[in-house]
């Protein structure tokens, strides 16, 4: 008998090889970000996220996203968007949809009561 262990058809070697590349792609997107500039367009935040246009543009318009206005063009910050983005700021998962969506909604939320005090 040998110790062989099976996770879901995948034995224990090619489990190691698939967590070993999905950390090295996760460390390459990280690397990659970090070396974009500071202030970013809305198609390379959705290339360094790894997301839709539409989907940046989205959770822009619902404050996900901050962005700025210069000389009328908008941009975003890298490192805002770094530390906003599960993988790339490092936190141990992705959020789900729904934990996503519910975050957006209360920092929304917080901006709204927060533009209403002021």
């Amino acid at each position: 008998m040998t110790n062989q262990i099976i996770l879901n058809g995948i034995d224990l070697q090619e489990l190691v090889e698939q967590v070993a590349q999905s950390v090295e792609k996760k460390f390459d997107q990280r690397l990659k970000a970090i070396l974009l500039p500071e202030k970013m367009d809305a198609k390379q935040v959705a290339e360094m996220v790894g997301v839709s246009l539409s989907t940046v543009y989205a959770r822009k318009e619902s404050g996900y996203y901050p962005s700025y206005k210069e000389d009328g063009r908008r941009f975003f910050k890298r490192s805002e968007i770094m530390a906003i983005d599960p993988v790339l700021s490092g936190r141990s998962r992705s959020l789900t949809k729904k934990e996503e969506m519910e975050q957006m909604v209360e920092e929304h939320l917080a901006k709204k009561t927060l533009a209403l005090t002021a």
